[in-house]
């Protein structure tokens, strides 16, 4: 899968730590890190600092026209057990397939941007994560 961390080769984006939410949101929205950036910072994500998920999921999201995954949408239907999708599964089944939407997706203390063209994650994170919070939006 490609990591599509073109968006963030700025100065910011360098100096910056704890920014999956910005990222995601640079690669899934505005294409621009700077502008995610002050986004996120507008609804109280400190600089270097991780972002309050009940923040995130209950006005940010919905605000900037996110629309919530149904509970049958995070199901993996390639799991014998039904269970909710994990990361990694989750980007096997979008990455590379236009559906019309931009994914932003949370695991447990994690932010995740998805398109059909790529991911915004930048770190070594566990593909084995069950997806807690998705969001959706029409490109």
């Amino acid at each position: 899968m490609k990591n599509e961390n073109y968006i963030c080769n700025t100065d910011l984006a360098t100096n910056e730590y704890n920014d999956c939410t910005v990222r995601a949101l640079a690669h899934t929205v505005t294409g621009d890190y700077e502008k995610a950036h002050i986004i996120c910072a507008d609804y109280g994500r400190p600089s270097s600092r991780g972002m309050n998920t009940f923040q995130l999921v209950t006005k940010m999201l919905p605000e900037l026209g996110f629309e919530r995954m149904s509970a049958e949408e995070l199901v993996n239907p390639g799991n014998t057990r039904k269970g909710r999708y994990s990361v990694e599964s989750f980007i096997k089944a979008h990455v590379g397939k236009d559906t019309g939407y931009n994914y932003y997706i949370l695991t447990n203390c994690h932010a995740i941007g998805v398109t059909s063209e790529g991911i915004s994650d930048h770190t070594n994170y566990s593909g084995r994560a069950r997806i807690t919070h998705g969001f959706k939006i029409k490109k």
